[in-house]
């Protein structure tokens, strides 16, 4: 997972992951995979640090105190 999100922080356009339904079960890469609720995880940090990149625009608010 640590590898996703360091790619997520390097702006990356896509990312693949496998999905299983239990990371025990038999399988060449079973273990490698996420399961549903680490994979909700997964899209949620990943839209946690898109937002925390920011869009790349600078802006000020000039406020007045009375």
């Amino acid at each position: 997972m640590a590898v996703s999100y360091a790619a997520a922080a390097l702006e990356i356009t896509s990312l693949e992951r496998h999905i299983t339904l239990d990371r025990a079960m038999y399988g060449s890469d079973q273990a490698a995979s996420v399961e549903p609720m680490g994979f909700k995880a997964l899209v949620g940090a990943v839209r946690k640090i898109e937002k925390a990149m920011g869009n790349g625009k600078i802006d000020m608010n000039h406020r007045r105190f009375l």
